[in-house]
Formats: structure tokens, sequence, C-alpha cells
């Protein structure tokens, strides 16, 4: 290549550097020897428009799954938020056998009652005042008719109603829940 070749020491009048380019002359981005517009190829003006969004949308991404995995920090205090859907402590008691009000001792039900608690340490107070859970909840069943106890909306009544109770018991938790595992009526 003619461009190429040896130079003699003291010919300084010969081209030395990149075709098309005078001797000592600087190019766009002021080093010696660049010439043409700067940015070539992969790094045009619009390719490095189109890596600078990819950037962004990458960025952005990240961010955001970072953000679903962590707390939310508000105010330098981390936002703990509850998940509805993770199920507590479950205790579960003996099954109740009780009169049913007004039925003159001829209809009894038989119930097995599981609660779910919202801590662990609620569970181990349960534990511990077991004979005073076990009366409130005979009192709330004694207290019910055969109406009451036979119709669905009963039944949910009889949860909510069950649930008020137990958490006037419980100091440390709460009940979020209350399932019946075995519902007899004779």
């Amino acid at each position: 290549m003619p461009g190429n070749r040896p130079v003699p020491p003291g010919d300084r009048g010969v081209y030395q550097g990149v075709q098309g380019m005078r001797p000592g002359a600087r190019g766009p981005g002021g080093a010696p020897g660049s010439s043409g517009s700067g940015l070539t190829g992969a790094f045009s003006g619009r390719n490095l428009a189109f890596i600078a969004i990819f950037l962004l949308v990458l960025a952005a991404g990240v961010y955001y799954g970072i953000s679903k995995r962590h707390p939310v920090m508000l105010n330098g205090v981390v936002k703990q938020v509850e998940n509805q859907n993770v199920q507590g402590p479950i205790e579960s008691f003996d099954p109740f056998i009780v009169n049913i009000a007004r039925t003159d001792a001829e209809r009894y039900l038989k119930v097995s009652i599981s609660i779910e608690l919202t801590t662990p340490s609620a569970a181990r107070e349960v534990k511990t005042k077991l004979v005073r859970v076990r009366d409130v909840i005979i009192n709330v069943l004694t207290s019910k008719t055969l109406p009451e106890l036979d119709s669905q909306k009963g039944k949910e009544e009889l949860r909510r109603e069950l649930i008020q109770v137990l958490n006037n018991v419980i100091d440390t938790g709460k009940v979020r829940n209350v399932f019946f595992t075995d519902f007899v009526i004779q």
C-alpha cells in the first residue's frame, strides 16, 4: 500500500498518518491523526440513541424487579406489607358437644373448631389459656338456636362472633379466622 510505506527521517512534508489528513492536522475529536465524523459504525448517532434507550429500559426493569422483592422504604422507615395469603399458626381444639338453645336438651351440636392466629406468640397464649378459650367458645355455642346454626348465614355469624370473643381473650395477637372442621346437628 502506498500510504503505509516507511518514511525517511527528515522528510516532514510527506504524508505520515491517516489518508486524507495533512501532517499535524487534528481531527474533530482533537486527537492528532483522527479523521471522519468522529462516530462510525456501531456508534453512529442513531445507534447510540437506541443503545441509550435500551439501557434506560433495562435499568427501569431492574429497579422494578428489585423493588418488588424488598420492603418499600418510606421516610427512612421500612413499610412491611402484610400478605393476606400467608397462613398463620393454626390451633385445633377437641370437639365441642353442646345442647342447642331452646330445644329442651333434645338436640345437640357436635363441632370441631380450629383457629388461625396472626402470630406464633398468640398460638402459645391460646395454649396457656386453653380452659378460658374453651369456656368462651362453649358459651357462644350454647347461646345459638337451631335456626341460627342450621343456615349458612348463621354459621358465618357464629364464625364472626367467635373471632370477636376470642380476640377479647388473647392479648399477644389476633384470631384471623375460625374453621369448622366438623359440624353435626343431632
